[in-house]
């Protein structure tokens, strides 16, 4: 009896598992049914054909920009990391943390969905061991959906940098099970 119980709990469990993985693959494919947009008005319009609830949708937006949006790493290295548009980052296709933030933000509250930057420290590329950060050096964002809060760091969740000799280079590996 124990015995059954238990191959029933694991079926069950599988079954979950492969329902989660099922819903992840069906919203990156639809995140991946439009590229090149360049306004945070064209991706909202073209995920809007799609009937998703606030959570898909926010999905849907982030695995759209991490795996359209690279990194900006010569903006990182000069420091210039300048306050530029939603519009201008989709255009470029690449930004810093703040970008992403900014461009995720951007989509989620045109559509009803809460967000938030939060500016802060991280222990990123840039971090050097017993050294405290003194001011923020990383974005990411905050989003309400059913009354919960949910952390969203697309930057992280798009890949990493590091040097190829001695040029510092973006890697995309946006994996959706992350």
């Amino acid at each position: 009896m124990k015995k059954s119980i238990f191959i029933g709990i694991l079926f069950f469990a599988f079954a979950a598992l492969n329902a989660a993985d099922s819903l992840d693959m069906r919203l990156l494919k639809i995140s991946k049914s439009l590229s090149n947009a360049s306004s945070t008005n064209a991706i909202k319009k073209h995920f809007s054909n799609y009937k998703l609830s606030q959570k898909e949708l926010a999905t849907v937006y982030s695995y759209y920009l991490i795996n359209n949006i690279d990194y900006d790493c010569n903006s990182f290295i000069s420091g210039n990391i300048d306050d530029i548009s939603s519009s201008d980052i989709l255009v470029q296709r690449k930004a810093v943390c703040y970008g992403y933030s900014k461009v995720f933000s951007d989509l989620c509250n045109s559509s009803g969905i809460h967000c938030y930057i939060v500016k802060g420290m991280s222990k990123g590329f840039s971090y050097t061991q017993g050294k405290v950060p003194v001011e923020s050096n990383h974005s990411w964002n905050v989003i309400k959906i059913d009354s919960q809060y949910h952390l969203i760091d697309l930057t992280w969740a798009a890949g990493y940098v590091a040097y190829e000799g001695k040029t510092l280079k973006f890697i995309r590996e946006a994996d959706p099970k992350q």
